[in-house]
């Protein structure tokens, strides 16, 4: 049966895990973002800002080579990876090579819909143990279920005992995961039923609907972005009520993913990770719109300088 909790303050807090004091960046949790292209180099800039700011030792962005100088000036304290193309001898090695070195794994945001990105994806879900997939890679994780590619795929991640990969999916992402599921197999328990008749709201229980199906047929813990966000994981719906217009402006889902890639990294259970970063990147974008008394100029760049104080709310700023 599903569980139906609620996203608040106090069920945060009872989750909160203290940083001991005599941390240090090796044991700090390391984060491997594949985000970012010549054509959305923000989509980096913002996963990453919102990774580090999270509390990672590590934060290394996989980029194009030409883009890292302008990064590393921007952020120094991040290390940096040059993208490898699919067509290259090196392009399995190299991945292997990050992998072996790295907690948690982001892929998609502003990373192009190309063969390269394709073929990041296939070997990141066969390979990489805790995965969240966002964004671009949303699209090519639909493709794969299209063609009948994705089943193998999953197969070998369970064979290798990998975690569950994490997905955080806006509606129109969520409709193209779901359309291709015609032959898919899946369908809705009595347990699913039970869940979606405590929703009472219509749309969101079509929102909802479609996750439930798009998560049996994917294998995936799911981030339903909305209002509310609702977070499918170990048979649980988490839901988050708060709601803030200033996120509606291209790459907050951006630092939502690298906020979340961060805690996953850090050693946080998917559900708490999922939780935690679904309350304080709303949360951050509230604290932000009131200190300016509007939510129209809050950017999405702005979000991770509050993290701060979203965190010591919730017991997590040291």
């Amino acid at each position: 049966m599903w569980q139906l909790n609620e996203i608040t303050k106090q069920s945060l807090q009872q989750q909160a895990q203290q940083r001991p004091a005599d941390i240090y960046k090796s044991i700090a949790g390391k984060v491997l973002l594949l985000t970012g292209s010549f054509e959305y180099p923000g989509a980096a800039l913002l996963s990453l800002a919102a990774a580090r700011k999270s509390g990672v030792g590590y934060a290394c962005l996989d980029v194009a080579r030409d883009l890292i100088p302008a990064f590393a000036a921007r952020y120094p304290g991040a290390l940096y990876q040059p993208r490898v193309s699919a067509d290259s001898a090196e392009f399995s090695g190299t991945l292997s090579s990050l992998l072996s070195n790295y907690d948690a794994v982001l892929i998609g945001c502003g990373r192009g819909i190309n063969s390269t990105t394709g073929q990041e994806l296939k070997f990141l879900l066969m390979h990489a143990n805790n995965l969240i997939i966002d964004a671009d890679a949303l699209r090519l994780l639909a493709e794969l279920q299209a063609q009948g590619e994705l089943a193998p795929l999953l197969a070998t991640r369970q064979r290798l005992n990998l975690a569950t990969p994490v997905i955080l999916p806006h509606y129109g992402e969520l409709k193209s995961l779901y359309q291709v599921l015609a032959s898919a197999g899946c369908s809705l328990t009595a347990a699913d039923y039970a869940l979606l008749s405590q929703i009472e709201d219509e749309a969101a229980r079509r929102r909802l609907t479609a996750a439930l199906l798009v998560q049996k047929a994917y294998q995936v813990n799911i981030v339903v972005k909305g209002v509310p966000t609702y977070c499918l994981v170990d048979n649980q719906c988490w839901y988050n009520t708060d709601a803030c217009n200033a996120l509606a402006k291209a790459g907050s889902g951006d630092v939502l993913a690298g906020l979340l890639a961060g805690l996953l990294a850090q050693g946080f259970s998917a559900a708490s990770a999922m939780s935690i970063a679904v309350y304080v990147h709303c949360r951050a974008a509230i604290v932000l719109s009131e200190r300016s008394s509007s939510t129209r100029t809050v950017m999405p760049e702005d979000l991770p300088a509050a993290f701060a104080a979203v965190f010591a709310s919730i017991d997590l700023a040291c």
